[in-house]
């Protein structure tokens, strides 16, 4: 019950008093509409990366002296959340300037709902909930943050990746396309409670996609 109520806490803090009912009255019943992209991570060598401004925090790094700026960075109000699932098998990855503050950030999730939304199994790493600062805004940061982490994957063993977005969300079909991901299909959902799929419509890409 404490968890919750400070879960609740940061919610209210974050969204706002307007913004904190919305969220609830969504947990209710969404209706959402998702792009998936794929990346197939075997075509990755030909593509540049910077992997020298990245950070990777997981299990094996969490609360280690080389991450630890990063975690007081990102994992802070709902980010919180994140914490336990980055000591399972999630990955938080950041791009930092030469002074090592963070500029973008985005996690690797496995285990999540939306996988089930989405068609696409346990196992099949998905990008999510990456954020660039705002004085870092404007610098094409996303469709490199992207790649490092598809580098990463890739290293990893991983042989595909997907990311989404919403359809209106301009900025990041266009830093998703820049990194060489493949449209896939939009998935339309109304979910209930955040559990069951109650309708669902899904279309193909263009073209094929991948």
């Amino acid at each position: 019950m404490m968890r919750l109520m400070q879960r609740l806490a940061r919610e209210i803090r974050t969204r706002g008093t307007w913004g904190f009912l919305r969220f609830v009255v969504s947990r209710v019943a969404q209706r959402r509409s998702d792009v998936l992209y794929c990346m197939d991570l075997g075509a990755l060598h030909a593509q540049a990366c910077d992997t020298d401004i990245v950070v990777a925090v997981n299990r094996h790094t969490l609360g280690s002296n080389g991450t630890r700026a990063v975690e007081a960075a990102v994992l802070i109000e709902a980010n919180h959340a994140y914490r336990e699932a980055l000591r399972g098998d999630a990955q938080l990855f950041a791009l930092v300037d030469a002074h090592h503050q963070v500029m973008s950030f985005g996690f690797v999730l496995f285990a999540s709902f939306y996988k089930k939304v989405l068609g696409e199994a346990r196992d099949t790493p998905m990008i999510s909930n990456c954020y660039t600062f705002p004085a870092h805004r404007g610098q094409g940061l996303y469709p490199r943050l992207l790649l490092a982490i598809s580098h990463s994957l890739a290293s990893q063993g991983f042989k595909r990746a997907i990311v989404t977005c919403a359809p209106d969300n301009q900025a990041s079909v266009r830093g998703i396309e820049k990194a060489r991901f493949n449209h896939v299909k939009t998935v339309e959902s109304t979910i209930v409670l955040t559990r069951w799929i109650a309708w669902q419509k899904s279309t193909p890409a263009s073209g094929g996609g991948g």
